[in-house]
């Protein structure tokens, strides 16, 4: 099973059409209360033709993380992001054997702006080829 190397839950409620920010995020982790893990990630929404679902498009641009805990035997992690949004999870590549991986991939959910869901849930977790813990 891959384990999680932190978490990161970001509240949309100020986002607004148009904007487009670049920031590090926290990841926390109980089983990590000292870990300085985070993660750099864009945002933009915008706007797109509108069809009975969706009116806009909330993109998530995964740059790199950095200070990941070592989960794996030999010091370092195989990180992968996941992207929660209005119920749908997307996930970025793995980077193997890494503790400052480093993805510039964009994960993007279709959505209406008028009922934006203010919350996102963004995990980093190390992948485990083995099939259990490492």
């Amino acid at each position: 099973k891959d384990r999680c190397n932190g978490q990161c839950p970001i509240n949309l409620i100020d986002l607004s059409i148009g904007d487009n920010t670049e920031q590090w995020y926290s990841l926390t982790d109980a089983d990590h209360p000292d870990s300085e893990a985070e993660v750099k990630l864009g945002l933009l929404l915008r706007r797109k033709p509108a069809d009975k679902d969706h009116d806009a498009t909330l993109r998530f641009r995964v740059v790199e993380a950095r200070k990941l805990p070592a989960l794996d035997y030999g010091g370092t992690s195989d990180p992968y992001i996941t992207i929660t949004f209005e119920g749908k999870t997307k996930k970025t590549s793995t980077v193997f054997k890494t503790l400052q991986p480093v993805w510039h991939e964009q994960l993007e959910f279709n959505t209406l702006a008028s009922e934006l869901d203010s919350r996102v849930l963004v995990e980093c977790f190390d992948y485990d080829i083995a099939g259990s813990d490492d």
